[in-house]
C-alpha cells in the first residue's frame, strides 16, 4: 500500500496537548458542502492494551460516502483527560495519509494550497479542551475513507480499583456544537472492542457496566504468559451493526493483599537532551483512614478583578470548608493581590472559636 507524508498536516501547537471530555460516537466525519446523512460510519474497531496502570488505545473507523460526489468533511475526535495522540493516519483513495508536524499559520496555508491543487490532504486542528478536528479533502464518492489515531493515558488506580473508559455517549460539548453535530450512533458494519488487561500483580474481579450481557471476560492461562495475569474483554455488534449510544466503562479490581507501590515512567529523546519522568504513587487497599489532625492550607485571590460577587462566592466557601474541618486539624489562611499576606500568621487549630474568628477576619474581603 502506497505512503505518503507529505499531504497531511498538524499544527504543531495541537499535538501532545493534554485533553478532556468527549463527543458523541467517539469518531464522527461530517461533510461541510452536503447533507449530515450523506457520511456513515462503515466500521468502527477499538484495541486498547492496559499494562500495570498504562492505557493504550488504538481507534480504526472506516466511512462511506452515499452522496454520489466528492465531499469535504471534518473528522472529530476525542481525547481523555490526562492522554496525548500519539498517531494519526487516514486512508483516502487506497494511499495512507501520515501527519506532518508544522507550525499552526504554515499548517492552515500548506492544507488550502494542497487543497487547490486537487491533492488528498488533512488538517487536524485542537478544538478548545475537548476534541481534535480534522478537516479531510476528498471523501471519495461511493469510497471507503478510513481514519486510525493512537493515544496513550495513565489510569488512575483508587484503592486497588482501576478504571478504564472508552467515550460513546454524548457529552462534554457545548450546546452549539451538539446542535452542529447530527447524533450518529448507527454503526452499518461492525463495531468492536478488544481490551487486553496485562498485571504484574492478582485481578480479582473484572465490570463493565451496561454491558455486562454483551461482554465476554476471559482470562488468559498461566502457563502461556510469564507476565504475571493476562485478562481480555471483547465486545462486538456483528456483521449486523448496531448502535453505540453508552460509554464502555472496564473496572477491574486488584487484589485486597497488592501493597502499595511507586512507578516511575522516564523520558528522554535524546542522550543530549534533559529528560523527564513521570511518577504514579498508587495506595494499597488497606491504607488505614488518617487518625490524626490534617494541616488546611487555602491561598485566595483578592485582587481587583475578584470584587462583587466573585470575592462573596469565595468566601462563603471558605467559610463552609472551615466549618466542616475536625478540632483536631490545623489551618492557615493566605492571601495575595500586589503581595501575599498570612491572614492566620501561620497554622492555627481548628477550634470553633478559630474557625469563627477566622470566618469574621475572611468576611472582610467581601466588599474591600
Amino acid at each position: 500500500m502506497e505512503k505518503t507524508t507529505s499531504k497531511f498536516i498538524a499544527a504543531a501547537v495541537v499535538l501532545g496537548f493534554v485533553l478532556g471530555a468527549q463527543i458523541q460516537a467517539a469518531g464522527l466525519m461530517k461533510p461541510v458542502n452536503g447533507n449530515p446523512s450523506d457520511v456513515f460510519i462503515k466500521s468502527h474497531k477499538v484495541s486498547v492494551i492496559i499494562n500495570n496502570g498504562f492505557a493504550r488505545t488504538e481507534v480504526d473507523q472506516v466511512f462511506g460516502n452515499k452522496s454520489g460526489r466528492d465531499l469535504e468533511a471534518i473528522y472529530s475526535f476525542p481525547i481523555p483527560e490526562q492522554a496525548s495522540l500519539s498517531e494519526l493516519s487516514l486512508w483516502i483513495n487506497g494511499k495512507e495519509v501520515i501527519g506532518e508536524v508544522l507550525e499552526k499559520e504554515q499548517a492552515k496555508q500548506t492544507y488550502e494550497q494542497q487543497k487547490q491543487k486537487g491533492n488528498d490532504t488533512a488538517i487536524a486542528e485542537k478544538n478548545d479542551f475537548k476534541t481534535f478536528d480534522v478537516s479531510v479533502s476528498p471523501v471519495l464518492a461511493d469510497a471507503d475513507t478510513r481514519v486510525r489515531l493512537v493515544y496513550y493515558q495513565p489510569l488512575e488506580i483508587d484503592l486497588n480499583v482501576g478504571r478504564y473508559v472508552y467515550p460513546l455517549a454524548e457529552g462534554g460539548v457545548d450546546e452549539e456544537r451538539i446542535s452542529f453535530w447530527t447524533i450518529d450512533d448507527k454503526i452499518e458494519g461492525v463495531f468492536s472492542f478488544d481490551l487486553t488487561l496485562k498485571s504484574a500483580f492478582p485481578i480479582s474481579e473484572i465490570r463493565t457496566p451496561g454491558y455486562t450481557d454483551q461482554a465476554q471476560i476471559s482470562k488468559q492461562p498461566a502457563e502461556e504468559t510469564t507476565f504475571g495475569e493476562v485478562h481480555q474483554v471483547h465486545l462486538s455488534t456483528g456483521e449486523g451493526g448496531g448502535r453505540l449510544s453508552e460509554d464502555i466503562v472496564v473496572y477491574y479490581r486488584l487484589a485486597d493483599d497488592v501493597p502499595a507501590r511507586v512507578e516511575l515512567v522516564p523520558y528522554k529523546q535524546s542522550t543530549e537532551s534533559t529528560g523527564t519522568f513521570m511518577v504514579v504513587v498508587t495506595p494499597a487497599a488497606d491504607l488505614k483512614p488518617i487518625a490524626e489532625g490534617v494541616d488546611w492550607t487555602f491561598v485566595l485571590d483578592v485582587s481587583g478583578s475578584m470584587q462583587g460577587a466573585k470575592i462573596s462566592t469565595l468566601a462563603d466557601g471558605i467559610s463552609r470548608v472551615l466549618g466542616k474541618l475536625n478540632p483536631n486539624d490545623r489551618f492557615r489562611i493566605v492571601i495575595f493581590n500586589q503581595a501575599a499576606q498570612d491572614l492566620t500568621q501561620g497554622y492555627i487549630a481548628a477550634s470553633a472559636d478559630q474557625v469563627q474568628n477566622a470566618i469574621k477576619r475572611r468576611n472582610q474581603y467581601r466588599t474591600n
